[in-house]
């Protein structure tokens, strides 16, 4: 009669064999693989933040035109009306005249 270990044909020392040589492949590839896979990490990390770099980029620009608007007296102007204030009409301003001090 046949047993089971002699129908496999394996020992337990070539089932140990066996297994050690699949875990170093397994290993080996890994070794190898891992820079590749960090490099393809790196890259998309990169494209995330040169993205994000010009999105900042464009909105420091339009931030850039708005300072400008608001800092010319048409923009104060501009901003002024959007908050309630109006031109003073005539007559609604006086001017007093003074003397200048004596020192």
């Amino acid at each position: 009669m046949i047993t089971i270990k002699e129908k496999r044909g394996l020992s337990a020392e070539d089932t140990l064999f066996y297994a050690a040589g699949i875990a170093i492949f397994v290993i080996a590839t890994l070794i190898y693989l891992w820079p590749s896979v960090k490099i393809i990490s790196l890259r998309r990390e990169f494209d995330r933040v040169e993205s994000e770099r010009k999105d900042l980029s464009r909105h420091n620009s339009l931030l850039r035109i708005e300072l400008q608007s608001l800092r010319s007296y048409e923009g104060i102007e501009n901003e002024a009306v959007k908050k309630g204030f109006r031109l003073p009409r005539r007559g609604e301003v006086i001017y007093i005249e003074t003397e200048p001090e004596a020192k």
